[in-house]
């Protein structure tokens, strides 16, 4: 019974991991022990190690081996582990740290990237029955434009196709005046059909729906507020039922208020009117809508598209029509965000899986560092009966235990970065989104399957790594710090080439799109936004009803702003750049010529504007003449194309004088200047848009317009006179937007900047994760190296060479990891063309910097333990252990 007390004694040792001299000498005597059966008795390793713990043990102990502490996984025994890894990790508190660390970076950011992807792809539209959902579109014949506008008068022929709809309605975006507080607002709305709150199952928080007689005609004054704006301008008055409030100086009643949580197409709609379904004018009846449907039960969204595209009923009709174009069926799914960020937030998507790989590596190669360190740990329970599967369950349990704790990490850092996304986001990501991006349930679940994942995928290569132990190299003579086995060293030194050509690869995204970013916002835009101050307002048709009462409200504010102090010329225009109008399918006729029609990737810029245009946005004027004060209505119609559009039509022939129209029975037009191209639509049309502009004073339409401000100074400075000037001419008429063209121009270069910021943070995260496996590798490699250093240093190698060894050694890992990483660069890279610009996806320069700072990253982290080699005291070396 002495040798079983001495036994459990041992176990306990090493339970709490506190085995000492003591504990190796009764082991290598076991271990002798059975070396000897198994020499001289011809037993094989099992027997022999039967029969040496039945010697050393007893024979109780022998036969309950099978069934002891390193038996089947029992749940005592789980949480016998759970327990363990508790003790061995808070022991360590710097490995600790840094693993969960790691991996709460990259399962926090993959969460933060799947709150996105979840919200604005992935999770189900609130509405009922979504699946059976569609808006019905036209298609353009060569499929470049998919349009959801129809003309009123098609909503009675879609309702009558039954045999594929159970419901059609229709909804109008409306801008209206908020007038009766203490400032005017613009607010955009929607009108609509009064099914089409029951046909989404949306019902208001407070009051009512809209009645089916408040859509027969426009006489039905009552609107639905949305919770924002009850809270915003009334004040979340619960006694608004009933009270009138004034759109557009008309008074409505407000019958209901939504909850806070209903969007629906777009999250700027502040307010609902009804939409008059049954027109009484050709006005009404050409006026514009978009329709939804909800398809009758059992009939797919592809089904039923096959069936309208054969339907010839209301898309024929000229006013509602492209040429050749077709109704298209689609689900609102997919219009919750545009195409272009949808296809960077899926790139990001990947890019975050990356990062989350490389962290893996890193908590792997750490979890490997230590387990060469527990070799002889785990050499003793082998010895002591441990099979290989019980040291493997070991080692996961504590490898997902640290994956758990990175989570919860994770999911806090999540929080936070969801929240910058939302506030940083361009309009372009969220602004069609219906869903509000949030960490909610399903990404909750998400990050635990992530978690347990990664914990299995961190923990395995160790687990079998350490499961393997040699014994007698583990047991016999060696010290703590047993020297590290080869077979661990290139599997570390595989990990980390594996973790540097994951990072070239993020950082040569990250790089691509920082040089394209940089080609973009330094594109020539054409014009000079510099002190320049755009004001749009949107003028009521209520209030101004006629064009001559359009034409004297701007040429008295213009008149005003222009006497500001500060003000050096002021312009009034339909629209301005960046923010133009464009036509897709315009035919044009130059006289004697026949018609051309614009090509595939061409679009026509439309603006209407005065005679102080290219004066105040520095357009130049290349030839003929500006618009004058003698195009009057009365006179004969001029107009002012751009270079590409004169060049288009007329090559090398000189445009002025010549007379052209964009109408086979339109009026003609004389060509009297040719100006500079700018860029209309946007900073990336590489072609240059086709400007066409005409004199406001000729102009048949208004309502919107544009006033545009050179100052000689900060242009926010004028923007409370401006305001100031528009009050004293209609107390009433709010401003839309008033807003910089410098911040314009930064406006739309936030999305490519937000993608490019994103992209930026991986790819950080990714240098950090490298530069720490990097350091871990090399310095425990110094680590293990004491003794054979000193004995180097002591027989006269000098510090230098340890230095150049310890640096070729961390600098011969990168260099296999750029080489890896350039090859997955150049098949990977093209997936992110749609987000550059003029930039080229095997960009040389771009592969040889991202190299270059690799390579000065690694001599950093690898010449803090090569310094710490080169001035190792041989004598404290060799006396180390």
């Amino acid at each position: 019974m002495g040798w079983w007390h001495q036994l459990r004694y041992i176990l306990r040792k090493l339970d709490r991991n506190r085995a000492d001299r003591e504990l190796d000498e009764e082991i290598r005597t076991h271990l002798e022990m059975e070396a000897q059966l198994n020499t001289e008795d011809g037993l094989s390793q099992e027997e022999a190690r039967y029969a040496a713990m039945r010697l050393f043990g007893g024979e109780a102990r022998a036969k309950e081996r099978s069934r002891s502490m390193w038996g089947l996984m029992s749940l005592s025994n789980f949480w016998q582990n759970f327990r363990y890894c508790l003790r061995t990790l808070a022991k360590n508190p710097g490995f600790t740290a840094v693993v969960v660390l790691t991996l709460a970076l990259g399962i926090g950011a993959n969460t933060v990237i799947f709150s996105v992807v979840d919200a604005v792809l992935l999770r189900p539209l609130p509405y009922r029955e979504p699946d059976r959902l569609v808006e019905i579109f036209q298609q353009s014949a060569d499929g470049r434009l998919h349009l959801p506008s129809w003309s009123l008068s098609a909503l009675e022929d879609w309702q009558n196709q039954t045999q594929l709809f159970e419901e059609v309605e229709a909804s109008s975006t409306r801008t209206v005046n908020l007038t009766g507080g203490s400032e005017p607002q613009q607010i955009t709305g929607s009108a609509i059909s009064v099914g089409l709150f029951p046909l989404i199952g949306a019902q208001p928080r407070l009051g009512r729906s809209f009645l089916p007689s408040e859509s027969d005609s426009g006489n039905s004054r009552v609107v639905i507020l949305s919770d924002g704006l009850w809270r915003e301008s009334f004040g979340a008055d619960s006694a608004i039922l009933g009270k009138t409030i004034r759109l557009n100086d008309a008074p409505y009643t407000v019958v209901g208020v939504m909850s806070p949580d209903f969007v629906f197409q777009r999250k700027t709609f502040k307010l609902w009117v009804p939409l008059v379904t049954k027109p009484t004018t050709d006005a009404e009846r050409k006026a514009r809508v978009e329709l939804i449907a909800r398809l009758r039960p059992g009939l797919s969204i592809a089904a039923a598209d096959e069936q309208v595209r054969s339907l010839s009923i209301a898309h024929n009709r000229e006013e509602d029509t492209l040429p050749g174009s077709h109704p298209e069926l689609q689900s609102p799914d997919a219009h919750r965000v545009n195409a272009g960020p949808r296809r960077a937030i899926l790139i990001l998507f990947w890019a975050v899986g990356f990062v989350l790989l490389i962290a893996c590596v890193n908590a792997a190669n750490l979890m490997l560092s230590r387990s060469a360190v527990r070799e002889r740990e785990m050499a003793i329970r082998a010895a002591l009966g441990a099979k290989r599967w019980r040291l493997i369950q070991q080692m996961l349990t504590e490898s997902t235990l640290l994956a758990f704790l990175g989570g919860t990490f994770g999911i806090l850092l999540s929080i936070l970065g969801t929240r910058a996304i939302v506030s940083y986001a361009p309009r372009g990501l969220t602004f069609l989104a219906v869903n509000d991006i949030v960490v909610e349930q399903r990404v909750l679940v998400f990050t635990l399957v992530v978690s347990y994942l990664v914990g299995l995928a961190v923990g395995l290569i160790p687990a079998l790594s350490a499961s393997r132990p040699d014994l007698k190299e583990a047991l016999n003579g060696l010290t703590r710090s047993a020297t590290m086995s080869r077979g661990h060293s290139r599997l570390r030194s595989a990990l980390i080439v594996v973790e540097v050509s994951l990072s070239f690869i993020l950082l040569v995204g990250a790089g691509l799109m920082m040089r394209s970013f940089l080609r973009l916002s330094s594109v020539p835009l054409g014009f000079d936004v510099n002190n320049v101050l755009t004001v749009w307002i949107n003028l009521p048709r209520s209030h101004y009803p006629t064009l001559t009462h359009q034409r004297e409200f701007f040429d008295q504010l213009k008149q005003r702003v222009s006497s500001l102090p500060g003000v050096d010329s002021v312009s009034v225009s339909v629209s301005v750049p960046q923010r133009s109008g464009f036509s897709w399918d315009v035919e044009f006729e130059v006289e004697g010529r026949q018609m051309q029609k614009l090509g595939q990737n061409e679009f026509l810029s439309f603006n209407s504007i005065d005679h102080d245009y290219f004066h105040v946005l520095r357009i130049p004027l290349l030839r003929g003449r500006n618009f004058s004060a003698e195009d009057t209505p009365n006179s004969p119609a001029v107009t002012i194309i751009n270079d590409v559009l004169a060049r288009r039509l007329f090559s090398d022939e000189d445009p002025i004088g010549k007379r052209i129209r964009t109408e086979k029975d339109g009026p003609w037009m004389t060509v009297v200047g040719v100006v500079g191209h700018v860029k209309a639509f946007g900073l990336d049309d590489a072609h240059g848009s086709l400007e066409w502009y005409d004199a406001s004073s000729q102009s048949k339409s208004m309502l919107s317009n544009n006033l545009i401000i050179r100052t000689t100074s900060d242009p926010t400075l004028l923007a409370r006179s401006v305001k100031d000037q528009v009050k004293i001419i209609d107390p009433n008429q709010p401003i839309q937007l008033m807003i910089t063209a410098s911040q314009l121009i930064d406006e739309t270069l936030s999305e490519p900047r937000f993608y490019l910021m994103l992209m930026s943070i991986f790819a950080a995260c990714a240098i950090l994760l490298a530069s720490i496996g990097i350091y871990g590798v090399i310095s425990y490699s110094v680590a293990q190296r004491r003794q054979e250093i000193g004995v180097r240093l002591a027989l006269g190698a000098q510090p230098l060479d340890i230095l150049q060894q310890v640096l070729r050694q961390g600098m011969l890992l990168i260099i296999i990891g750029i080489a890896i990483g350039t090859a997955g660069s150049l098949a990977l890279t093209r997936l992110i063309k749609s987000l550059l610009f003029e930039v080229s996806t095997t960009d040389p320069l771009t592969f040889a910097l991202i190299a270059l700072l690799l390579i000065a990253v690694a001599i950093l982290t690898c010449y803090v333990p090569a310094r710490r080699a080169s001035r190792l005291d041989p004598l404290v070396a060799l006396r180390y252990e």
